[in-house]
């Protein structure tokens, strides 16, 4: 199978169980088969079983049934394959039972269909599609030299539903009617539905046997479906692409546009000061998606909706996807010269917001924020601080200034607590003794569930050697 893969862009897999059967006269001899298969997977496409069974006799290969089954539908291929070889007696050069022949290219007689099949039934599916459904109507015949089919019939495809690949809703309504004529099958007409949009498609596909694979060339229109990155963003696409290739190496190219997008992500304390772990996906060497290059323009109609809880802005720019499906590479960049943003729950002002893919090894982006803010302390004076944030996501860290100026530890203290360190161990600005003062802002502050972090989290946070709380005594 694995073989026979290898020329038509197939693979079959699974647990093979067969036997046959010997017979005739001496000169030549009839060989009857059956077998079956446990789990077999096609394209990626997993099945609960295969069964067939046939006979091979004077060049001959009769498949009286091939069937693939999932959940009581069938696909089945039965016909006749005229090969030239024979079964022949045994010699002193080969066993009994060899079958010999001509390399001839085979003569192919052999129709395809489906019962009651749906495709919900499937008890595996290819990386990307989490739920697949739809009725599979498929009456094709194949005809002539296996080197160069001749394809008649149909294939429909019906109330089709997948969910998957990122779409924020999934593709329901989907239909599409395929068409065999000669060496090309032709997807006439493919369309489907998504969140208030639509997805229309059409494709040729070239069977002519090569070692790449059949060659195939697709065509998408995107009118405004929904896309959505999970916790992150959210919005609708237009555009064309194109998709084209064999099996083993295709792209896929075009410009979409992305319309009404938001991003909407919430982020806490946790996601500025700490550090994202560093994760090792571990991927199938064999996924199909890293066969697919990406050759995409991404253009912005208006502008980016930034609506979180730490930031309010219109994001402008574009950006461009390469690498592979499996691995998508983003370059380009993002960027806004107004709106606000929140830091320990004081809002700054933006000057400078800009988002940058730079690095292709790196999936978070390089960021350069600053922002002012007028913050008065607890004792009446007047601070203009100024945050910037420089450098890429998982590893960055705020940095502070202040006019008139302040260190950063009494920064952060100002920002957290309305006064600096100095000021709240004098006790000024407050009532009662520095160490119950000190004590009453640290409980409402460090203990309470917004800033529930490790205390080697706040010496990070306040730029300290050492940050260390007693309980008993805060209590």
């Amino acid at each position: 199978a694995r073989a026979l893969g290898g020329r038509s862009g197939a693979q079959l897999k699974g647990t093979l169980d067969g036997e046959a059967l010997v017979e005739g006269s001496a000169g030549e001899k009839r060989a009857r088969f059956s077998w079956n298969v446990k789990s077999p997977r096609l394209f990626d496409l997993g099945f609960e079983a295969g069964e067939g069974s046939g006979s091979f006799e004077s060049g001959v290969l009769t498949l009286d049934r091939a069937e693939l089954t999932a959940g009581g539908g069938t696909i089945g291929l039965s016909g006749r394959i005229t090969t030239g070889a024979r079964v022949v007696d045994g010699s002193a050069s080969g066993a009994a039972g060899e079958t010999t022949g001509e390399s001839a290219s085979p003569e192919l007689d052999l129709k395809l269909a489906t019962n009651g099949f749906r495709l919900k039934r499937l008890v595996a599916l290819p990386p990307g599609i989490d739920s697949i459904d739809g009725r599979l109507d498929v009456d094709l015949s194949v005809r002539g030299s296996a080197r160069a089919p001749v394809i008649d019939g149909s294939a429909l495809l019906s109330d089709g539903r997948l969910e998957g690949f990122g779409l924020a809703e999934p593709l329901t309504d989907i239909e599409a009617d395929i068409q065999g004529g000669g060496t090309t099958v032709a997807v006439r007409r493919a369309q489907a539905r998504s969140g208030g949009g639509r997805i229309e498609a059409s494709a040729l596909v070239d069977i002519t046997p090569s070692q790449a694979g059949p060659t195939f060339l697709a065509f998408a229109s995107l009118k405004s479906p929904r896309f959505a990155v999970e916790r992150l963003a959210e919005g609708r696409i237009d555009g064309n692409l194109s998709w084209g290739g064999t099996p083993s190496r295709s792209e896929l190219k075009g410009r979409v546009v992305v319309k009404d997008a938001v991003i909407t992500r919430s982020i806490g304390l946790r996601d500025l000061v700490g550090r994202a772990p560093r994760v090792i996906v571990v991927r199938r060497a064999d996924d199909p998606r890293a066969n697919v290059g990406l050759n995409l323009d991404v253009s912005i109609d208006d502008r980016i909706e930034v609506e979180s809880n730490l930031a309010q802005a219109s994001l402008e720019g574009g950006a461009s996807i390469g690498g592979t499906l499996l691995s998508p590479r983003v370059s380009g960049s993002l960027f806004a010269d107004s709106g606000s943003f929140t830091y320990l729950a004081n809002d700054f002002n933006v000057e400078e917001f800009k988002i940058d893919f730079i690095e292709a090894q790196r999936h978070d982006p390089y960021i350069t924020l600053e922002g002012t803010t007028d913050v008065e302390s607890r004792t009446g004076e007047e601070y203009l601080v100024r945050a910037r944030v420089d450098g890429y996501l998982n590893d960055v860290v705020p940095e502070f200034t202040s006019t008139p100026a302040l260190s950063q530890p009494d920064i952060m203290s100002l920002l957290t607590f309305g006064n600096t360190f100095g000021a709240l161990m004098a006790g000024d600005g407050a009532t009662g003794s520095s160490s119950s003062t000190f004590t009453s802002l640290a409980q409402r502050a460090f203990l309470s569930s917004a800033f529930g972090l490790a205390e080697q989290r706040l010496e990070r946070l306040l730029r300290l050697d050492t940050v260390a709380f007693e309980s008993e005594k805060l209590a």
